[in-house]
């Protein structure tokens, strides 16, 4: 693909890249190709040039093939897409608009992680182009994009933010495995450096999504509404899973009462459950981490966040407690379901490995099956070798940890095959999918979490 750059080092001024990119004279740049990125890139390359760059060579190589392993898009929509992957920095140069959507994790310690947003701007920085705009749409706290991000830019490239280039932010809200809510259907929260870079970054947003584009007043307020709106989510979720913790003490079916309250007209639908993946798990974090630095002390974030990081505790001491009384606790348990959430092959801070650490450190044997997720990645990530369901046998219990629509279509068929002990057949519902009659009645040691 021929990309030609319309660039004039003569100007201070940025250039009008919505044009140039209608004109097909200027191409944007996505640095890195994941869930976000990814999605990003497609949308983009239906209508103007686009140059996708992520350092892991072997993705690249995959997404040339048409294999995208976030289950995301079909073989033949990538090799039909209007998309340079490259894994080669200096192809940014041609590039007169650029995204950056790399994670923004946090440590073993909780703590907040911008190693690679930070080599994200230094790549960007050493290879940009004079007049370019540069976005970001990674998890940061607020001031990251100007206080941090735009100096390494300007210590990278010797140009001047404001003058040679400028930056914006705009919070990204793709939810893995969400075919419904998808990049050009949600509403867009975008910010600039000044009045200009917003309306350009506005103007370039709105190739894709039309009028579904909110411009906010500053950077700061951008970058505060990507960690609100997800840790509000977080204290929700906490609120319901201390609920659960109390109802499943005093004997309260927990499903039946939360089915109840949803019927009035105010309820917020929120359930309990494990709260992993990258957004609701993690970014709260980077909200208490810039409280810190003020010395503010934000105890219901911090709290709900101990909750929720918790209930892998919580269901893995459960658990234990009906093996134990049921002579089983030295026994073999299959677990189905690893990633983070039903039917998406993401497995990034997947809570049901905090779980399978818990019981496996009391003794039990663990075969686990997930039909979404990558084999390899799950290997290298956790350490965890997984099993293809068909071939698990001789387990006493079965732990159903992810709701995935293939286990729940033949689930209990797959059960009756696994078990050693046909007379003590013990099933762990996290999520409350199964009919509890139809088990119980049929002989299984039922125990749902919600």
């Amino acid at each position: 693909m021929d990309i030609i750059c319309w660039i004039d080092i003569r100007r201070s001024k940025v250039c009008v890249i919505y044009d140039g990119l209608m004109d097909g004279k200027m191409s944007i740049a996505i640095i890195g190709i994941g869930y976000v990125g990814l999605p990003l890139a497609m949308a983009f390359a239906k209508k103007v040039n686009v140059i996708a760059f992520d350092n892991d060579e072997k993705k690249i190589m995959e997404y040339r093939n048409g294999i995208d392993k976030t289950g995301s898009y079909k073989k033949d929509e990538l090799l039909n897409s209007n998309i340079y992957f490259t894994c080669k920095e200096k192809t940014i140069h041609k590039c007169n608009f650029v995204i950056i959507a790399v994670p923004t994790p946090v440590n073993e310690n909780k703590e907040v992680d911008l190693s690679n947003i930070i080599e994200a701007t230094k790549i960007v920085g050493r290879n940009m182009c004079n007049d370019c705009i540069v976005v970001y749409e990674s998890t940061v706290y607020p001031g990251v994009t100007e206080e941090i991000c735009a100096e390494i830019i300007e210590e990278e490239s010797g140009l001047v933010c404001g003058e040679a280039f400028l930056i914006g932010y705009s919070p990204e809200r793709i939810n893995p495995g969400d075919n419904i809510h998808t990049f050009e259907k949600i509403t867009k929260i975008v910010s600039g450096i000044n009045e200009k870079a917003k309306k350009e970054i506005s103007k370039v947003y709105s190739i894709v999504l039309n009028d579904n584009i909110m411009e906010v007043d500053s950077i700061k307020v951008a970058e505060s509404v990507k960690l609100i709106e997800n840790t509000q989510r977080d204290v929700n979720i906490a609120f319901m899973n201390e609920i659960t913790f109390f109802l499943q003490e005093i004997g309260v079916n927990a499903k039946e009462v939360y089915e109840a309250m949803s019927t009035k007209w105010n309820a917020l639908k929120f359930f309990p459950g494990l709260v992993g993946g990258h957004c609701i798990s993690v970014d709260p974090y980077y909200l208490l981490h810039k409280a810190q630095l003020h010395n503010i002390e934000c105890k219901l974030v911090s709290e709900s966040r101990k909750v929720n990081e918790s209930v892998s505790n919580f269901l893995a001491n459960n658990i234990m407690q009906i093996l134990k009384f049921n002579n089983c606790e030295n026994g073999r348990v299959a677990v189905l379901g690893l990633a983070f959430k039903a039917d998406c092959p993401d497995i990034r801070n997947s809570k049901v490995v905090d779980m399978i650490n818990i019981i496996q450190k009391c003794g039990v044997q663990i075969c686990v099956s997930d039909y979404v997720v990558d084999k390899e990645e799950v290997e290298k990530c956790y350490g965890i070798s997984l099993w293809d369901v068909e071939d698990i046998t001789d387990v006493d219990a079965v732990i159903f940890a992810v709701p995935h629509a293939k286990y729940k279509n033949y689930f209990k068929t797959l059960l009756n095959e696994m078990y050693r002990n046909k007379d003590k057949k013990i099933v762990f519902d996290i999520y409350s999918i199964l009919d509890v009659d139809d088990y119980v009645n049929d002989g299984y040691i039922y125990w749902n979490y919600s």
